[in-house]
């Protein structure tokens, strides 16, 4: 209950946990998302999808099919 109150959570928010050396971080799911997607903009060039670049190699797939 303490923690859910330090890191502004309702019961029931989901939370990732997350090794770190002898520790273990819980970060909520959505800080972990944006983190997420901060790292990926960093490796991805400003304009280019990914998901539509996933969908068009998907229908070249099932097109081969």
């Amino acid at each position: 209950v303490e923690f859910r109150r330090i890191l502004n959570l309702e019961a029931g928010a989901e939370i990732v946990l997350v090794p770190s050396g002898a520790e273990l971080r819980l970060i909520p799911t959505a800080q972990a998302v944006k983190s997420a997607q901060a790292l990926v903009r960093r490796h991805v060039r400003k304009g280019r999808s990914l998901a539509k670049e996933l969908r068009a190699e998907r229908r070249l797939e099932a097109d081969r099919e």
